[in-house]
């Protein structure tokens, strides 16, 4: 058997005990992205409807300035009323907007959260990683040198 083959046999595999914590705190963390994802979307979405809601309500008003002053007065009540009900529903959009804009920060602050606390524990776990292969390449020198000594008193 070589020295590389007794070494790799010798070699116990690295086990951390708080690895499932580890991976239990990626796994929130990617939920949390993928929530926040969601709620960046749907503010994208709403601010799109909005934006095509404040258009209408722009022609609408501009066609009335356009219209001779009969026709104007015809349909100055029709529009100005059909103005108000648009402006209602953006009104009412901004606010699910603004909802939609708080629980998006409150969810990065938990991705926040999820992210620190994974880093700490990745930190964690290569500080014992290398506590770990020291304490290896303790052990496995410490067999070399009585391998060594048994082979020299052999002599």
């Amino acid at each position: 058997m070589s020295l590389v083959t007794c070494r790799l046999s010798l070699m116990k595999k690295f086990t951390w005990p708080l690895q499932r914590l580890l991976d239990v705190t990626a796994q929130r963390e990617t939920a949390a992205r993928a929530a926040v994802f969601a709620l960046a979307h749907a503010m994208v979405a709403l601010r799109g409807r909005i934006a095509v809601l404040v258009s209408r309500r722009r022609e609408l008003l501009d066609e009335l300035a356009r219209d001779g002053i009969e026709r104007r007065m015809a349909r100055q009540d029709f529009v100005m009323a059909s103005a108000d009900t648009l402006t209602k529903q953006t009104r009412a959009l901004d606010a699910e907007l603004a909802d939609l804009a708080a629980r998006r920060k409150a969810k990065m602050t938990e991705l926040m959260q999820h992210r620190a606390r994974r880093k700490l524990l990745e930190n964690l776990r290569e500080r014992a990683l290398a506590q770990w292969r020291n304490e290896q390449n303790r052990q496995e020198q410490l067999q070399l040198d009585e391998a060594a000594n048994i082979a020299f008193t052999r002599r």
